[in-house]
């Protein structure tokens, strides 16, 4: 079974799909301007959509994320 994930990063328009077992990272589709718009209106109030996945850092640079910065 294939592994994905939908990313948006708060300060960037559109979504990204990661796709694991191809190790690849690609813009979805534009077509439908928000294609899950309850996260618009629930950005706006500070929520956060989190569905199966352990853990989530944004870094602005890759080597941030492996730095240490972020271990315990």
């Amino acid at each position: 079974m294939s592994k994905f994930v939908v990313l948006k990063l708060s300060d960037e328009s559109g979504y990204w799909l990661v796709d694991f077992d191809n190790g690849s990272v690609t813009a979805m589709d534009t077509i439908v301007p928000d294609p899950f718009g309850y996260t618009a209106a629930a950005n706006t109030s500070g929520a956060a959509y989190v569905s199966g996945v352990d853990v989530a850092v944004a870094t602005l640079t890759r080597d941030d994320a492996f730095a240490g910065k972020y271990d315990t």
